[in-house]
């Protein structure tokens, strides 16, 4: 396969790769940082619990012999009943130390079927670190004769006459209990109702239990694939190996440009060259680098471009020549830029600042008395304006020439003239 073309499969097998890399890398990104699922771990379990009592004080009577009665549920008659005195108890119990802070709204409201009147409402928090227990108590007492006028001047005031009226003490506490960065705010109702019939008080507690745990949730990944890891190592490894041989087919020194096909290069100039029977041998040869180059040297001296027929040195290559006098223009198709070479037994003429001094000594020697010293100064100044104009061809050519005229042996009969 050609140099060129490889460059072109590794610079695209180069881009392809890249690409490749990309997407491994971002696969492998993606599987690392993707979460699969989430785990709970319980830090903590409580409960709360909550319960209501009363304690009634009773006026002397025949009926109990007693001064005061407590207890849950239970039946009380307003005509012994001096005072009853509620307790509502919530406790919050942890199994694992934590922060606990309650807030604790406590409200007593009285009420018929026809208006509702609160009597009291408080709020009460607080915070305890490191606690495995917090409780809250409420006490509130109750008046019966108190509750009893109150139901009267309010039914009077609105013509009404109640068949009974209902005095409900309620206790609701939310805690919130912090552990490890996570908490939970459970809450607990306990509500003592107390209802007050025309000879009777009907006492009557609702108790609340709520369980629960404080739990943190954690996302978690699964391991990732090692096939994850072996794509992006693979495609960096194909891509290092590729830049790799990508630089080592880059152009060398002596590779220049792509050169078209020997046919399409010379077809534009079929009619200006002649093909010869036997191989050239010109008495000084000067190689161009590009056709171009001779094409236009056959144009400035009006010359044909001449072609040899190809030897075994040669093939596959084909030389061509352009003549002006013993001095041969070469040019040495390469198809791939390969520098163009002179045929054996021919070298190139190089222009270097030695020539030139050496020149300009043998002029200087030469001496104005020589016939040929005009000339030839003319002709060296002539060399130095194409070196100075980088006209590199005809600074060969005129060099040449003036170094022709330099070894012409002088005649008797120029010198004369």
């Amino acid at each position: 396969m050609e140099r060129h073309t490889q460059r072109t499969v590794a610079s695209v097998l180069v881009f392809v790769l890249v690409l490749a890399a990309i997407w491994a890398g971002y696969n492998l990104l993606s599987a690392t940082r993707a979460p699969s699922g989430t785990t709970t771990q319980t830090l903590a379990d409580y409960g709360l619990s909550g319960t209501g009592n009363f304690s009634a004080a009773l006026l002397p009577n025949d009926l109990c012999n007693c001064s005061e009665v407590s207890g849950g549920n239970a039946t009380l008659f307003p005509a012994i009943t001096r005072t009853i005195n509620v307790t509502l108890a919530t406790t919050t119990s942890i199994s694992t130390p934590a922060t606990v802070g309650t807030i604790d709204v406590f409200t007593v409201v009285l009420s018929t079927a026809a208006w509702s009147k609160p009597i009291l409402t408080q709020v009460n928090d607080s915070t305890s670190s490191g606690a495995t227990s917090v409780s809250r108590q409420d006490l509130y007492s109750i008046n019966v004769s108190a509750v009893q006028a109150l139901v009267a001047q309010i039914d009077g005031e609105l013509n009404y006459d109640a068949s009974q009226a209902s005095l409900t003490v309620t206790s609701t506490v939310i805690s919130t209990i912090a552990l490890g960065g996570v908490s939970d705010s459970p809450g607990s109702v306990t509500m003592a109702n107390f209802t007050f019939f025309s000879s009777t008080i009907g006492a009557g507690f609702t108790d609340d239990s709520v369980t629960g745990s404080v739990t943190a949730t954690s996302a978690v990944s699964d391991p990732v694939p090692l096939l994850a890891y072996i794509y992006p190592i693979a495609a960096l490894a194909a891509v290092v190996a590729s830049v790799a041989w990508l630089l080592a087919l880059r152009p060398r020194a002596d590779e220049g440009e792509r050169i078209p096909p020997l046919d399409d290069l010379i077809a534009p100039f079929e009619e200006a060259i002649a093909k010869t029977a036997s191989a050239l041998d010109p008495k000084s040869t000067i190689a161009v680098d590009r056709w171009e180059d001779l094409v236009k040297i056959s144009d400035t001296l009006g010359k044909p471009i001449l072609r040899p027929p190809a030897s075994t040195v040669d093939a596959p290559r084909a030389t061509f020549y352009v003549l002006d006098g013993s001095v041969g223009y070469c040019y040495r198709y390469a198809p791939f830029g390969s520098p163009p070479s002179v045929p054996a037994g021919a070298a190139r003429t190089v222009t270097t600042t030695d020539r030139l001094q050496t020149v300009a000594t043998r002029i200087r020697a030469l001496g104005p008395s020589d016939p040929r010293f005009e000339e030839a100064l003319e002709q060296f100044r002539q060399v130095r304006e194409f070196l100075r104009s980088r006209q590199w061809l005809d600074a060969d050519r005129a060099f040449d020439q003036l170094e022709q005229m330099l070894n012409a042996p002088t005649s008797s009969g120029r010198a004369r003239r």
